[in-house]
């Protein structure tokens, strides 16, 4: 080796030696605190653990009941939706045999109602008719019966009324 070699690796030895004292004696008068604080530090991870383990327990319990609420609410809007269901077929036979009562009682009532129209017209028309008839008789026996066979007819109903008193 040459001397500069040799000078440049003494200078730096010296420097050296005084880190490696440096950070050993740093290194033994913190063994204490680095020992507390690992310790520390340990049993708060610990902790930390410990409470998000009962943490996670926790919500696994409130996810089961709330999964068990779910369950139940979910049977409970069927039962619902089946009743509904059960409900609107029940009114939808109700009023469909409503409707079929109130139908044949209108078609009774109709036809009886049609029974008496006709009766009422066949009772006017046979009043029509013969009053009909008197008047076309009344006209014929008025454009036919002469002068003698009036006098004729008040002779006989004369003595027709004198012979009833």
């Amino acid at each position: 080796m040459d001397h500069s070699a040799a000078a440049s690796i003494s200078t730096l030895f010296w420097p050296a030696v005084n880190l490696s004292i440096l950070v050993g004696t740093i290194f033994y008068t913190t063994r204490e605190q680095r020992k507390s604080f690992v310790k520390d530090r340990h049993f708060k991870l610990r902790d930390e653990v410990e409470n998000v383990s009962r943490q996670l327990k926790e919500a696994q319990v409130k996810y089961n009941e709330f999964s068990a609420k779910m369950k139940a609410i979910e049977a409970e809007v069927e039962a619902i939706r089946d009743q509904a269901q059960g409900d609107a077929e029940f009114m939808k036979a109700k009023v469909l045999s409503e409707a079929k009562r109130l139908a044949t009682a209108i078609v009774s009532d109709a036809k009886t109602s049609t029974d008496g129209l006709f009766q009422d017209l066949r009772s006017d028309l046979r009043t029509d008719m013969a009053n009909w008839v008197i008047d076309r008789a009344e006209g014929i026996l008025r454009d036919r019966l002469t002068a003698d066979d009036r006098a004729k007819i008040r002779s006989e109903f004369s003595q027709q009324l004198g012979a009833s008193r």
